[in-house]
């Protein structure tokens, strides 16, 4: 594989664009040659999804067309997507599977992990350690729609993608030098809405976490607290930060540091269990990472180096860039200038490419002009071609042996037939115009996911040592401290006074007599009230809660959930679909309906939130569709082989009044 003499590092992020194009001088140096950075309309890309295509698509073009000190003028292109919507593994493999069996193996073992199926994800994986009974495989996947998308646009603008990595792949090889490699590191990027923690080690990354909280959260926090507008709040933001005299300001700053700080000394502690290593540094990027106090005030806090990227060190800039940008601005571009670094070696398609399987194929030699040399590249490789042509010309006579006789390949045949399904049973089914009925079938699904940076320290309603208390009489009531309350024959107190009216509620602490206690769920009663009055007044515990009492809201994000609703209602489809019997039915639900969230215990202080949703399959009849498939095909070959094809129905129209969808029927026949 040749060396590429030009290409582009682009950064698709929820809130910014990021290009450099890098060319090879007369002596094969990588140079920077152009740069250019862009933010995004609000809405454009929410939480790693594309919300605006027409909007994103403009953006792209404005980029490349007012880089600086010139357009991008290069068609080659290596990408990075959003991190928040990747998802990462470490596997341990048996070391007598080979390669062909792997790439099954870990598709069936991430399908409990990651938050969506097999057939919706794109996926690779690189092996990073050998050992004498296993394979150190890491793995990463996207949903296949979201790399589909930013293909589709990024073709519009005629860019060629060789290659997709994950942000936290590009900016560790810009970030960490090799001697740094050696060590556990984490870096910390925190962009508009998200911040993203990476650890590394000498095997590569080995953690990811991506926090819905991030610079634009801060100016909020700030604008909040300080009642300033957007602007000033900004300003305050990035000039003053932590060392400015507003102390409502500093105050909300800090408020929002240390919730990403418990996730980054949650992930460090997770971090040594399982690898026995600690943490020699912080490496800090993004745009906040330049707000002032912000090292000192993590240094503090977490008791590690925490140091500001460089990445420039690992590439030059022509005069014109490095007149444009300063080395301070550097760790906005971390992530293009990994992407580059990755660029300069004749094996940059080696290592986690999640680029769909058909695009790796394409362009495996790269030739272009403007290198010293090429003319002897381009001699040795029409050399090559004549030799092999001559090898398969004269096989026969410099072998001697009889004819090889070569099998055809097995063809897979796929074609797409439009139908129109209808779930109404009074609606007689017509196979002639491909209108067929079609099935509903009800399942629930259920997911649990962390909430991130909420714990039971805050939320105490779910700690194990704290229950509610219930007053349900008619008449005020006031308990002593240490009332004590008993669950079948175990006893524990209050740990302080607790006055209650009628009909009020109160979370409060119970101690025992051997120090922590794990509350079981259940009705705790008060022994020294009397049976009657034990019946209304009475505490009771429980892992699983509704709702959140109002005194404890204050001390959370709420608004925290908005962003996580979102992977609970994907991962509660999947779920809901993997409980359907085998058959065919239709990639999407008909309907779906959030039965109930609750928030529960996870263990550990770790708080989660639970999704219970009911969904609507639509479920075919194999039978109607092979009969529709062949009065609708004209090709002999494939009518003869439908009862052996494989059928995948994926919605394209809804019309509920007349519970009728259009679809369009994708087979494929081996």
């Amino acid at each position: 594989m040749a060396k590429l003499n030009s290409f582009i590092a682009l950064d698709v992020s929820d809130n910014s664009l990021q290009v450099m194009e890098c060319q090879r001088d007369f002596w094969g140096r990588y140079i920077i040659k152009k740069i250019n950075r862009l933010a995004l309309e609000r809405g454009t890309i929410v939480n790693g999804e594309i919300k605006n295509a027409n909007a994103l698509l403009k953006a792209i073009k404005k980029l490349l067309k007012t880089a600086k000190p010139s357009a991008i003028s290069t068609n080659n292109c290596f990408l990075s997507i959003p991190e928040n919507k990747v998802f990462t593994h470490i596997f341990h493999v048996p070391i007598d599977l080979k390669n062909d069996d792997i790439e099954d193996f870990l598709l069936n073992q991430s399908e409990g992990i990651i938050p969506f199926n097999r057939e919706t994800v794109i996926s690779d994986y690189e092996v990073v350690e050998v050992t004498a009974k296993e394979k150190i495989i890491f793995y990463a996947a996207a949903p296949q729609k979201l790399v589909n998308d930013i293909l589709a646009i990024l073709k519009q603008v005629k860019l060629n993608v060789l290659l997709i990595e994950l942000e936290s792949l590009s900016s560790a090889r810009s970030l960490l030098s090799k001697a740094a490699i050696k060590d556990a590191n984490m870096i910390i990027d925190i962009g508009g809405n998200f911040s993203n923690i990476a650890i590394y080690d000498k095997q590569g990354l080995k953690l990811t976490v991506s926090i819905p909280l991030a610079g634009n959260q801060f100016t909020k926090e700030i604008r909040s607290k300080t009642k300033l507008t957007i602007a000033k709040a900004t300003e305050l933001k990035m000039k003053k930060g932590l060392t400015s005299t507003n102390k409502k300001g500093v105050k909300a700053l800090q408020d929002s540091l240390d919730k990403i700080i418990e996730e980054i000394l949650r992930s460090a502690k997770y971090f040594e269990e399982i690898s026995g290593q600690k943490i020699k540094k912080i490496i800090l990027v993004g745009g906040s990472a330049k707000m002032p106090g912000i090292i000192e005030y993590l240094t503090g806090k977490t008791g590690l180096i925490v140091e500001l990227g460089n990445p420039w060190h690992r590439l030059k800039k022509s005069p014109e860039v490095l007149k444009l940008f300063t080395k301070r601005q550097g760790i906005l571009y971390s992530t293009v200038i990994g992407l580059m670094l990755r660029g300069k070696y004749k094996d940059y398609r080696k290592g986690i490419n999640l680029i769909p399987s058909g695009d790796k194929r394409k362009n495996i030699i790269q030739l272009s002009s403007g290198s010293k040399g090429d003319w002897v590249k381009y001699i040795i490789f029409a050399a090559i071609v004549i030799v092999f042509v001559l090898l398969i010309v004269f096989k026969d006579t410099i072998r001697g042996d009889e004819p090889i006789v070569k099998t055809k390949p097995v063809n897979i045949i796929e074609q797409s037939i439009p139908m129109i399904i209808s779930y109404n049973t009074e609606v007689e089914d017509d196979l002639n115009i491909g209108r067929i009925g079609g099935e509903i079938i009800e399942r629930t699904g259920e997911a649990i996911v962390p909430w991130q940076g909420v714990t039971t320290d805050q939320l105490t309603v779910l700690a194990d040592d704290h229950l509610i208390v219930y007053n349900n009489s008619d008449e005020d009531i006031t308990l002593i401290v240490k009332s004590r309350l008993a669950l079948n024959e175990e006893i524990y107190y209050l740990e302080e006074p607790l006055h209650l009216t009628p009909s009020e509620s109160k979370v409060v602490k119970l101690i025992g007599d051997n120090g922590d206690i794990i509350l079981k769920e259940g009705i705790y009663k008060f022994i020294a009230l009397s049976d009657q009055r034990q019946e209304l007044i009475y505490g009771q515990k429980e892992n699983e809660v509704q709702i959140i009492p109002p005194e404890q809201i204050s001390q959370i994000d709420i608004t925290s959930i908005i962003s996580l609703q979102e992977s609970l209602r994907q991962i509660t489809q999947i779920n809901s679909y993997n409980e359907l019997e085998d058959d065919i039915y239709m990639d999407e639900p008909i309907k779906s309906q959030v039965i109930g969230i609750k928030y529960i215990n996870m263990g550990d202080k770790q708080v989660g939130i639970k999704m219970i949703a009911s969904y609507q399959w639509l479920k075919l009849n194999r039978d109607d569709l092979v009969i529709v498939a062949s009065n609708k095909l004209n090709n002999t070959e494939i009518i003869e082989k439908l009862d052996m094809a494989v059928f995948k129905v994926m919605k394209q129209s809804f019309n509920e009044a007349e519970q009728v969808v259009n679809v369009d029927v994708m087979l494929s026949v081996y």
